[in-house]
């Protein structure tokens, strides 16, 4: 609807926050998004999500897992798209010359025109998990997988992919970690309007410092760690591998949840 109240129930969005809470006091463990393998676990957190049911897991390195890929199952089974559909349009044209930060800054004057009610608090809590989970994951992690590849195990949740789309996912990616990165900047007022944490004072600097490193800005930003920039480039068509596999793997969940 209109309002933006019918992608998500109270209730749910209520269980939506707690999931993201547990997720952020558990984002400095190695490997959130790689899941421990809990299937009923992870299971009965789905179930807790569609049904608006306070969540009766324990707080664990294990449960947060499971939540993480829960909440993700989750948002791809929503009636309505998390990310409009106009917003998923213009992060997946071509538009060359056009930089990843003027199309996400455009994406976020859309979201801020057309998101309302509960759809916009739940996007401004998502966008913000993602900024948490950015700047707070461990150093190994960032420099192993680099921050546009966190962002792009939401690709399948957040968009649409046609088969044309996975062969330009990086573009895609980067587009995406640049939306999150900017979403404190453009998004306060959904902010203030929601009650929700993007928290917003304390990390501004933060953001511009992890902005350097991300690999999807100029290679020459990493030239401070030659190593690793080496790793980076070596490691490019092991991620294509990689996001293969994670599309794989929705498939799999969604055969075995539905």
């Amino acid at each position: 609807g209109k309002d933006g109240d019918d992608i998500i129930s109270k209730k749910s969005l209520e269980v939506v926050k707690d999931v993201i809470s547990l997720l952020k006091q558990h984002s400095r463990e190695e490997g959130l998004f790689r899941r421990s393998g809990r299937q009923i676990l992870r299971q009965q957190i789905l179930q807790s999500l569609k049904k608006g049911e306070k969540l009766q897991v324990p707080n664990s390195p294990d449960t947060a897992k499971e939540c993480a890929a829960a909440l993700q199952l989750y948002l791809a089974q929503l009636k309505s798209p998390v990310i409009p559909t106009r917003v998923q349009q213009l992060l997946l044209a071509d538009n060359p010359g056009i930089t990843a930060h003027t199309i996400a800054r455009d994406a976020l004057g859309i979201i801020r025109q057309d998101v309302m009610g509960r759809h916009s608090e739940l996007l401004v809590d998502l966008l913000g998990l993602l900024n948490h989970l950015l700047l707070c994951s461990p150093a190994s992690e960032r420099t192993e997988l680099q921050a546009p590849t966190l962002v792009s195990t939401f690709l399948p949740v957040f968009f649409n992919l046609a088969s044309d789309d996975v062969t330009k996912w990086r573009q895609v990616a980067a587009r995406l970690n640049e939306l999150v990165m900017e979403a404190p900047k453009h998004l306060y007022k959904m902010k203030n309007s929601c009650a929700t944490d993007l928290e917003l004072s304390s990390e501004t600097n933060a953001f511009v410092r992890l902005r350097e490193l991300s690999l999807f800005y100029p290679i020459v930003r990493l030239v401070e760690n030659n190593r690793n920039n080496c790793t980076l480039i070596s490691n490019l068509g092991k991620r294509e591998l990689w996001l293969v596999r994670c599309v794989d793997r929705w498939l799999e969940d969604f055969t075995l949840l539905s």
